[in-house]
């Protein structure tokens, strides 16, 4: 095997392969990511209160909406909301 086809298949083998652009990576698509979290907010605070949820600032995400974090980082909103829903509060 020459070195080009080492590398070649060292570069398959490490290569990142994800299904989303997020920075934390989850291979879930983005919608089925909204999802989860809509369902975890749910179980979480009520079906009342989910659209205060996401528009309200949130000492998590720097006082930040968790809205406004979804919208630069879905993952960094979905991973919070999966530790929160784990007991880490």
């Amino acid at each position: 095997m020459r070195d080009s086809d080492v590398n070649r298949e060292i570069e398959n083998m490490t290569a990142h392969r994800s299904n989303t652009t997020n920075p934390v990576d989850f291979p879930i698509s983005k919608e089925n990511m909204r999802a989860r979290c809509e369902a975890l907010i749910t179980a979480m605070v009520g079906r009342d209160l989910v659209n205060q949820w996401w528009n309200s600032p949130n000492k998590a995400f720097c006082g930040d909406t968790p809205e406004q974090i979804y919208s630069v980082a879905p993952s960094a909103v979905y991973a919070y909301l999966m530790k929160s829903s784990e007991g880490e509060w």
